[in-house]
């Protein structure tokens, strides 16, 4: 699950999931079935925190955020949650997350958003663009991010945006609607299939950290 927070501007929740093998999936209402290749990620579900009219929000606390989160997944196991770097900040008084972590006696724990919009869309478009080829019969390849019909803030606001006149390669202009795009961002970013020398510096340390930690449990252990 992944968040990028608003109160003022609109809040957007995803849900996603990750193929464990390559899936062909069939499709209702007339739509074709869809080929779906092993790591390729899925945005299933959301929830897109407006009060109707596009880019105002609904300002919601972010403890009611959490609860109503945990409600709609009714006992859905999420291995993690990714949030924007912004739900740490402070303003004279706990951050959104501490809010969030205390309403739901410590259910509601996420991990910090990797926040660089180049790596964002270079990490999008890669998932877009997808495998080089399919299988050993050399077919096309297919995408790597997949997003369900269900989701119907993504579709409104994200085909809809526009890029950056300065800088393209940060992809879209910020002073649109791009609360959906931001949020899928993160949660893409958060299992890269794009690797930056930054990724590799933080595999790195949580390596040796990970590596400290077994020893300071077991002085013995050698890895």
């Amino acid at each position: 699950m992944c968040i990028d927070w608003g109160t003022a501007k609109p809040f957007s929740v995803g849900w996603y999931c990750v193929a464990d093998q390559d899936t062909h999936l069939a499709a209702k209402n007339g739509w074709d079935g869809v080929d779906i290749p092993a790591g390729a990620v899925i945005r299933y579900r959301e929830w897109y925190g407006w009060d109707g009219k596009a880019d105002k929000g609904k300002r919601m606390p972010a403890a009611v955020v959490a609860q109503k989160i945990l409600e709609r997944e009714n006992g859905e196991v999420i291995d993690y949650r990714v949030g924007d770097t912004g739900m740490w900040a402070q303003h004279d008084g706990p951050s959104p997350q501490e809010n969030m972590a205390e309403a739901t006696d410590g259910r509601f724990r996420m991990r910090q958003s990797k926040k660089d919009r180049k790596a964002m869309y270079a990490e999008i478009l890669a998932r877009l663009s997808g495998t080089e080829d399919y299988g050993e019969s050399g077919e096309e390849g297919l995408p790597m991010f997949y997003v369900t019909a269900n989701c119907e803030h993504f579709w409104r606001t994200v085909p809809m945006l526009v890029l950056d006149e300065f800088d393209p390669d940060k992809g879209p202009n910020t002073k649109q609607e791009d609360h959906v795009y931001d949020e899928v961002g993160y949660a893409l970013r958060s299992r890269p299939f794009v690797t930056t020398e930054r990724d590799r510096e933080n595999e790195k340390w949580e390596s040796e950290y990970k590596r400290y930690v077994r020893k300071s449990v077991d002085p013995y252990a050698t890895a």
